[in-house]
C-alpha cells in the first residue's frame, strides 16, 4: 500500500489545486497567492520550477484513482487541509466527489482528510461522515489532549516521536485502533527508525528510499509486517539534542495555540 500527502489550495475561480505553498513565487513561474488568482486563464497555462510540470487539479488526481491498474497498487492519500485554507474548500471538495464524474465512485477508502485545526472537524463530519480523518501536527499536546478521540489517524512530524514519550504515544494511538503516520523522512537513518517504532507509514520524498529501508528492516513492500525484526538501539542522530529541543519549543507553542 502506498501512502501520499496532498497539499490544496482553492483559487478565485473556486477550482481545487495541488501545491505545498499558498503563494506560486517558490516553485512555480507564476506570482502572487492561489487564492488570488483564476485557473482558466492564469494558473492552467503555469509550469513548476521543478520537472516542468502543468500544476494539477484535484479532479486529475481523482482521474487517476479511478484506474483500474492504480487501484490495484492500492493507492490512498491524505488530502492536507491547511490551517489557512478557508472553510469553503471542504464544501468544493464535495461538490467535485458528488459530481457527475465521480458520485458514483467510492473514494472514501482512498481519502484520508487531515487538518492540522479542530475547527475543520465539524464540516467533516456533517459533509464527508464515511470519510476518516487525521491530525497532522509536529507536537503530542495537539494528538494527545486535542484530537486523539477526534480522529482515526495521526500524521506526525519526526522529531516529536523521538524518545519514550514518542514511544508511549504510538503504542496508545494502536491500542485504541488508530494509525500513526510519520513525516517528512528524507534520511535513511530516520526510516530506520520509524520501521523500528512499528508506525503505520512514512512519508518522504525519496520513494525508493523508503522502500529499500522498509524491506530491508522488517516490512515488505506493501506494509505487512515480517518476523525477524528486533527492537534495536536508536541511531545517535534520533538520541542528539536536537530533536529533544525541538520538540521542547515546538509543544510550548502547541499549548499556547491550543490553550492547553
Amino acid at each position: 500500500m502506498a501512502l501520499s500527502q496532498i497539499d490544496i489550495h482553492l483559487t478565485r475561480d473556486k477550482e481545487i489545486v495541488l501545491l505545498h505553498d499558498p503563494r506560486l513565487d517558490r516553485t512555480t513561474n507564476g506570482k502572487g497567492m492561489i487564492k488570488d488568482t483564476d485557473w482558466y486563464g492564469d494558473l492552467e497555462d503555469l509550469r513548476t520550477k521543478k520537472g516542468d510540470c502543468k500544476i494539477p487539479r484535484l479532479n486529475d488526481v481523482l482521474d487517476l484513482l479511478m484506474r483500474p491498474d492504480v487501484r490495484e497498487k492500492n493507492v490512498w492519500f491524505v488530502l492536507d487541509i491547511k490551517a489557512d485554507n478557508p472553510p469553503e474548500i471542504l464544501s468544493n471538495v464535495h461538490a467535485l466527489l458528488n459530481s457527475e464524474a465521480y458520485k458514483d465512485f467510492d473514494f472514501s477508502d482512498i481519502i484520508t482528510f487531515g487538518v492540522w485545526t479542530p475547527n475543520f472537524l465539524p464540516l467533516l463530519d456533517t459533509l464527508f461522515p464515511t470519510y476518516n480523518s487525521a491530525f497532522i501536527g509536529v507536537t503530542l499536546t495537539g494528538a494527545s489532549l486535542v484530537f486523539f478521540d477526534k480522529v482515526k489517524s495521526f500524521n506526525l512530524n519526526f522529531a516529536c516521536l523521538v524518545g519514550k514519550d514518542g514511544t508511549a504515544f504510538i503504542k496508545k494511538a494502536h491500542m485504541a485502533g488508530k494509525n500513526v503516520f510519520v513525516w517528512t523522512v528524507n534520511d535513511p537513518n530516520q526510516a530506520r527508525e520509524c520501521v523500528r517504532w512499528g508506525v503505520d507509514a512514512v512519508l518522504g520524498d525519496d520513494v525508493n528510499m523508503l522502500l529499500d529501508v522498509c524491506c530491508r528492516e522488517g516490512k515488505t513492500k506493501d506494509g505487512e509486517k515480517v518476523a525477524g525484526l528486533e527492537d534495536g538501539e536508536w541511531h545517535t542522530m534520533t538520541r542528539s539534542w536536537y530533536y529533544y529541543g525541538l520538540r521542547s519549543f515546538l509543544e510550548r507553542v502547541s499549548k499556547s495555540r491550543f490553550g492547553v
